[in-house]
């Protein structure tokens, strides 16, 4: 680790915090510099430092692993791979940190099935495929991985086209099944990304119906949510691929587009649009 806690002094907790609030605006660079800070002030801490030990929420351990954690997935978002995988080393096994604490115990735990779960991520996405059939099937044992499971074995069937249809097939009934009960809860920016890479994997093996209507998939659940910033890019990439939509696929996206307007003026004073339909119809 390379950053000094002198750079940054403030207490683990916020540390804690600011890591999340870095990871939330995909800002790595600030995130790697931050996990350093956390990782070093644990550390020291656990060396006999006794700044803010009596004030911590969670046990030591907790921080040594979180900021290990942190710095490894944003090593693995700027593609650093092996960079990543030795950032794993540093939390696959953290049993000589824990106070021995039924809680310190089950961090450890813990952090080692991350290190279990982010090692295979990191081997699917440097594009090794003999870890692919593995992976799926590990992700299956365990539903927390699930979607970001899913999302992984998309991203690297579409960086190295490859074809991954028998890997995702149970993953895909799952998340269709779970889809509608979960799109309103802290998991939808999973369902919206699976969708638009479920568009974009069919897209680049031809199967132009299926793409359409996961894109379509992706635009209805970005329309029930009020997430404009992902309806505008499913709007988008059905624009690139209009050519291939049925009929039927256009008069359901045209209907999408409708309902979303009326939500948009519905509270427009004065304004009608059912009267501007007739007026121009």
């Amino acid at each position: 680790m390379k950053e000094t806690t002198d750079s940054i002094d403030t207490s683990p907790d916020t540390l804690t915090t600011m890591l999340r609030m870095a990871h939330s605006f995909k800002n790595w660079d600030n995130l790697i510099r931050l996990s350093d800070a956390l990782y070093d002030l644990a550390l020291s801490m656990f060396n006999g430092d006794p700044r803010g030990k009596s004030y911590l929420q969670k046990p030591l351990v907790y921080y040594l692993g979180f900021s290990s954690l942190m710095k490894g997935l944003s090593l693995q978002k700027k593609k650093l791979y092996q960079e990543a995988l030795l950032s794993i080393e540093n939390y696959k096994d953290l049993s000589l940190f824990s106070d021995g604490s039924e809680k310190s115990n089950n961090i450890v735990d813990n952090f080692k099935f991350f290190a279990e779960a982010n090692r295979f991520s990191i081997h699917i996405l440097s594009g090794d495929n003999r870890k692919l059939d593995d992976y799926a099937q590990f992700i299956q044992r365990y539903p927390s991985e699930i979607l970001p499971g899913f999302i992984t074995i998309l991203e690297h069937a579409t960086a190295h086209n490859i074809e991954v249809d028998e890997e995702i097939a149970p993953l895909l009934e799952f998340v269709l099944h779970s889809v509608d009960d979960e799109i309103n809860s802290d998991k939808r920016s999973y369902y919206f990304t699976i969708f638009y890479l479920l568009a974009i994997y069919n897209f680049n093996n031809k199967r132009y119906q299926d793409a359409i209507d996961y894109n379509l998939k992706y635009l209805e659940s970005s329309d029930k949510t009020n997430d404009d910033q992902h309806f505008k890019k499913a709007t988008a990439l059905h624009e690139q691929f209009r050519s291939h939509a049925s009929t039927q696929q256009l008069e359901r996206y045209n209907s999408i587009l409708k309902n979303y307007l009326f939500g948009v003026i519905r509270d427009e004073e004065g304004f009608s649009l059912d009267r501007l339909i007739v007026r121009n119809s």
